[in-house]
């Protein structure tokens, strides 16, 4: 194999493992641990994990598991673009701020790690960050369409769910 069909392959195979792992995840949380009508536990810290570890196509994989697992649980057309972008963004947006962070310190990009002090603190922030973030975007898409408020316990929920879980990822 040529490096571009190598790489493509990995690619590939990193999208399907991923989204089979999402797929797998969010339907065994969807069995046990639906807490409110709008909001649950999830696994919400394969996401942003596996987009710092994996890059975009892990977060690509996550993307297409969650949409597969709402298409099959009869989820509202609306819910899932809107839960399709939420997942995106959510997943990508660490990985996009890891590497401005290097770029703006004019750093080498490195393969992002949690080997030193500042990484875990600089992991931490950015997961604070991207959890606010996906939570106003969840809470205004919610209070756009008639079935909540941005800050509300769901939306409350929602930004500890997020930062509570994969502040816990560190330690895996």
């Amino acid at each position: 194999m040529n490096n571009l069909t190598g790489r493509t392959h990995r690619n590939l195979v990193v999208t399907t493992l991923t989204a089979l792992v999402f797929f797998s995840e969010t339907m065994l949380f969807r069995t046990f641990f639906d807490v409110m009508a709008v909001v649950g536990i999830r696994p919400s810290a394969l996401p942003p994990v596996f987009g710092l570890m994996l890059g975009p196509h892990g977060v690509f994989g996550c993307a297409i598991g969650l949409l597969v697992a709402d298409v099959i649980t009869g989820e509202p057309l609306l819910g899932i673009a809107l839960g399709c972008v939420a997942n995106l963004s959510f997943g990508i947006l660490p990985y996009l701020m890891w590497n401005a962070f290097d770029e703006l310190n004019k750093r080498t990009l490195l393969p992002i790690g949690l080997s030193s002090v500042e990484n875990v603190i600089r992991y931490i922030a950015l997961i604070f960050i991207n959890s606010i973030v996906n939570s106003v975007f969840v809470g205004s898409v919610m209070q756009i369409v008639g079935i909540g408020y941005i800050v509300q316990s769901s939306t409350i929920m929602l930004f500890l769910n997020n930062f509570v879980f994969c502040g816990y990822s560190v330690r895996i």
